[in-house]
């Protein structure tokens, strides 16, 4: 590969990570293309890919970022996966394609700049959605506030039946 092709691509590596939320490097060895395609189809709606990528440019692309232990990720077929929208939908997708196809291994990943383990990005994969989140999190805002409009209703009620028992009492 001419020297300027291979400069190109160790940029669009670099590209890549800058641009992502969560990066997961796999071990992709055993698997067969048909595999590797419908995991690709399975991530695309995600706003992540998925990259066989060669480790020596991998290695170049991230040497400005002063990654500790990451030359250890870097042994054996390595395939990067790239989620450039969200953190947790693309490990769940890979989890699950994981537990259809035990050829594939974790070796582990960076997010928000730092290295993080195989079992960090397993436990991510657990977290509920974004979108799941958002709501449960609007829902705990909700709660007091309507407890507070019932609770002022209640003591409006109150008053008013109040107010009504004296006027009954001092017209009757």
């Amino acid at each position: 590969m001419k020297k300027t092709l291979k400069e190109k691509a160790v940029k669009d590596i670099k590209d890549k990570f800058d641009k992502s939320k969560v990066v997961i490097f796999t071990d992709y060895k055993g698997l067969t293309m048909f595999q590797l395609s419908a995991l690709r189809r399975k991530l695309r709606p995600l706003d992540a890919e998925y990259k066989v990528l060669k480790n020596t440019y991998i290695t170049r692309a991230v040497k400005e970022k002063a990654f500790e232990g990451i030359e250890k990720l870097l042994i054996g077929p390595t395939a990067i996966l790239f989620g450039y929208k969200d953190q947790v939908m693309p490990a769940k997708v890979l989890s699950e394609f994981i537990k259809e196809n035990e050829k594939l291994n974790i070796k582990g990943g960076v997010l928000e700049g730092k290295l993080i383990e195989p079992r960090i990005i397993t436990a991510l994969s657990k977290l509920p959605s974004r979108e799941v989140l958002i709501a449960k999190v609007l829902g705990g805002m909700k709660a007091p506030i309507t407890n507070l409009v019932f609770d002022l209703k209640g003591m409006i009620n109150k008053f008013v039946f109040a107010l009504n028992a004296i006027k009954v009492k001092k017209q009757g």
